[in-house]
């Protein structure tokens, strides 16, 4: 029977006078249910949430922990504690004698009722009648023998196509090809063999044939691959991956086969060979997009309808069991959890795991990966190249790292000129001597904010010589009489320092007339803290003070 449509949705409208029923309030509950199990199958999946992990508990015991699962039709299925089960007691287990085969362990949502009352309600009949007060949301767990078909898993169908190869009491193999692969890369075809009776020892000789494709396998031997396993106790699961190379699709072309005859494969169980009775294909897409594009697409292009038709009654697969004979009954040799991978991932653990999921299989899981680093002038950001060659398949990254450029410490010191241009040569008036003040426009000294020490001092010869060139800083007087002494005129001259700007001006007062038409003064602004400023300043305050404090000065001529 198949999923019943539970859309569109109807919920009660309530009004007042409205007579409720029975119906009424089951259409409530469903109301609500039903949204959830939907939002559950499409927005999580179908699977194991989390527990429910099935292990051996004696010769025909099991254990299933508890746990959490959402079934086909998106409702939770719980396991509130751990059961110890003999299988013989399951549902579905059959005590046929012939103990040496694989079981599954399934899980199905189911409900029971609780707490039997008495109806008061009018039902027309003279017995009493009872009813359950209430339905406990339950499971039942049930053996399965027969292999489910492929089409029920939609995470494996999704990407790939599985078909039985061979099936018998000793052995089973599937075979397994991606539904996407693009033009010129490489990918992958797995074998699935599994074994079921005592025999241990397997061969498999394949011949595959494929049409928009060739086979790229190193290991094979000559025209054909050869697979050879000899299973360990507790060993019944391996798989072997073989690899193809998609071709360049045919004009209109678009898909490609990989198919074995019953010709084309030999199997040798225990060195005796027997008889494949099946033949396979498989159909492939070949495209230029992104393999996970492709997959992406194709999930999102089913309808609603496809997404959520399954049969009421299909389960979930816990567990893969091994049996073998023990005596004359059975026991329990080995147990595969999830063989089918119906797990619920939640988005915290694949971020944890760094991934959003993906196929098992495919070409995107053939890639070279490559990376690099390019040095680029100190001037541009740094930058990522990525370059896929698709013939190579060889995914490179490169990245582009400034120069480093060379670090310069910081500057302490620098020095510059400016010129006063004097007015009318600076002449004595009608009233007395000329005395006339300068001040220079702000000026830049390059050390930045923050306190400075400016020196300023007259430039004494205008000789291009260098040997002849001297300034004079402090009081041009103490050269008078001497043969040092310099034609500049009596003047004063300071600073006004900015030390929230970096600037400063520079004043000069001449106190008597000047021949010349210019000066030119040197300054040196010096960078330091606060403290060293002081300290740089202080031998010049001390000169300013003469002797005041006790220090000694020179005698004078």
């Amino acid at each position: 029977m198949q999923n019943s449509r539970s859309y569109p949705f109807e919920r009660n409208r309530y009004f007042y006078g409205k007579l409720l029923t029975v119906r009424d309030f089951e259409s409530e509950q469903t109301y609500m249910n039903q949204k959830r199990w939907l939002l559950n199958r499409l927005l999580h999946g179908v699977g194991v949430v989390t527990g429910l992990q099935v292990t051996p508990a004696g010769e025909r015991k099991i254990t299933v922990n508890s746990g959490l699962a959402f079934d086909y039709q998106g409702r939770e299925i719980i396991i509130d504690e751990r059961q110890t089960l003999d299988l013989s007691t399951v549902k579905g287990f059959q005590n046929n004698g012939d103990y040496a085969k694989i079981v599954y362990l399934c899980l199905k949502y189911d409900e029971t009722g609780k707490e039997m009352v008495h109806s008061v309600a009018n039902t027309g009949r003279k017995e009493e009648v009872s009813e359950y007060n209430r339905m406990v949301e339950s499971y039942s767990l049930l053996i399965k023998e027969e292999l489910p078909p492929a089409e029920q898993f939609d995470a494996t169908n999704l990407s790939c196509t599985t078909s039985l190869l061979h099936e018998d009491r000793d052995v089973r193999i599937l075979h397994q090809v991606p539904r996407f692969v693009q033009a010129n890369d490489r990918f992958q075809a797995k074998l699935l063999i599994q074994r079921i009776s005592q025999q241990r020892h397997v061969r498999l000789e394949l011949h595959p044939a494929g049409n928009g494709c060739v086979l790229e396998q190193e290991t094979k031997q000559g025209d054909k691959l050869v697979f050879e396993k000899e299973f360990a106790d507790g060993e019944y699961n391996v798989e072997y991956l073989y690899t193809l190379r998609a071709l360049q699709p045919a004009p209109g072309a678009t898909e490609g086969t990989v198919s074995m005859k019953t010709s084309d494969v030999q199997l040798f169980i225990a060195g005796h060979e027997v008889s494949v009775t099946r033949s396979v294909q498989h159909t492939f897409t070949v495209t230029y997009d992104s393999i996970a594009e492709q997959l992406l697409q194709k999930a999102y292009s089913r309808s609603l309808d496809d997404v959520l038709t399954a049969p009421n009654d299909q389960c979930l697969y816990l567990a893969q069991i091994h049996l073998q004979p023990f005596g004359s009954s059975y026991k329990v040799d080995s147990i595969v959890p999830v063989p089918f991978f119906e797990q619920v991932h939640n988005p915290s653990m694949l971020f944890n795991l760094g991934t959003a999921g993906g196929s098992r299989s495919g070409a995107d899981s053939i890639l070279d990966v490559q990376a690099q680093t390019q040095a680029i002038p100190a001037d541009q950001p740094p930058h990522l190249d990525v370059n896929y060659d698709r013939a190579q398949k060889v995914l490179t990254f490169t990245l582009g790292l400034p120069e480093v450029k060379p670090i310069e410490p910081p500057k302490t010191m620098t020095t510059g000129t400016t010129d006063f241009f004097l007015l009318e040569r600076n002449k004595p008036g009608i009233f007395g001597k000329a005395e006339r003040s300068y001040v220079t426009d702000e000026i830049t000294h390059g050390l930045g904010a923050g306190p400075v020490l400016i020196t300023v001092g007259l430039e004494a010869s205008e000789s291009l010589l260098p040997e002849q060139q001297s300034t004079i800083y402090g009081d041009a007087d103490a050269f008078q009489g001497t043969e040092f002494a310099t034609e500049l005129p009596k003047h004063t001259i300071g600073t006004l320092v900015y030390p929230h700007r970096g600037t400063f001006r520079i004043g000069v007062r001449l106190l008597e007339p000047a021949e010349r038409g210019s000066l030119r003064v040197r300054w040196w602004a010096h960078r330091a803290d606060a403290q060293s400023v002081q300290e740089l300043a202080q031998p010049k305050l001390e000169a300013a003070a003469g002797t005041s404090d006790g220090h000694e000065t020179l005698p004078l001529d």
